[in-house]
């Protein structure tokens, strides 16, 4: 009688063929070659080389994505994704993501307005915040000071699939906490100020979110000069 024999393949094959939009899409482009050798039976003859093969029966991915782990870097903004397969990176949503403090029941978060995808076709993606959703979040002083206060909520409209399924959601009241997360080690720096000598008031511009409180005004020196000893 006819012998069947059923192979898993593994996560890294699977995404391998993902990332090739003209490969096992559809019935009409699937096909196998087995090459000689491949398989004996059990009298010791190897199998003879055959192929291409069209496939038999095709069922469609309608498997959706799921986020494994995320990264956050606090001084350069690069978030890193790590989904369970490849995904289309050209279609992240970043406006459907929201950082919190907690798990849930978070009294602190930031839902983000954009953002730069690193281009890629792959179960990883690296995406880089906007300067102003890294500085809005750094305003908040209970969200994403640490590992324990940074946790990811989204849409299922984030992002998909190479076949086209959503990613399935994650609920704020059920947020997925971080891998690795990075702390804010950057100096600020001053980039510009204004001075207004009707109103007697200093601008200070700086290129990062900073703490008002921690201003000492004896620091400052108005000069006349462009340089000082």
């Amino acid at each position: 009688a006819p012998s069947t024999l059923q192979i898993s393949l593994t996560q890294g094959d699977l995404n391998n063929i993902y990332t090739n939009p003209a490969l096992a899409t559809m019935a009409t482009n699937t096909y196998i070659v087995v090459a000689s050798g491949a398989v004996y039976d059990t009298h010791l003859n190897p199998n003879e080389l055959q192929g291409p093969l069209p496939v038999l029966f095709y069922t469609v991915d309608r498997t959706s994505p799921t986020l494994l782990n995320f990264d956050l870097n606090m001084n350069t903004g690069a978030v890193t994704f790590v989904f369970s397969e490849t995904v289309n990176s050209s279609i992240l949503t970043p406006s459907v993501i929201t950082l919190q403090n907690a798990a849930s029941f978070s009294i602190s978060s930031y839902t983000l307005t954009g953002g730069t995808v690193v281009p890629s076709v792959a179960p990883t993606l690296m995406f880089n915040l906007t300067l102003a959703d890294l500085n809005g979040i750094k305003r908040q002083n209970m969200l994403a000071t640490s590992a324990v206060t940074t946790f990811i909520a989204f849409g299922d409209n984030m992002i998909s699939d190479m076949h086209g399924n959503r990613i399935a959601s994650v609920a704020i009241s059920n947020a997925k906490s971080i891998r690795n997360y990075t702390a804010d080690t950057t100096n600020p720096s001053l980039l510009s100020f204004d001075f207004d000598r009707n109103l007697g008031m200093v601008i200070l511009h700086f290129d990062e979110t900073v703490n008002v409180s921690s201003l000492l005004i004896q620091q400052l020196t108005l000069s006349g000069v462009t340089a000082t000893n």
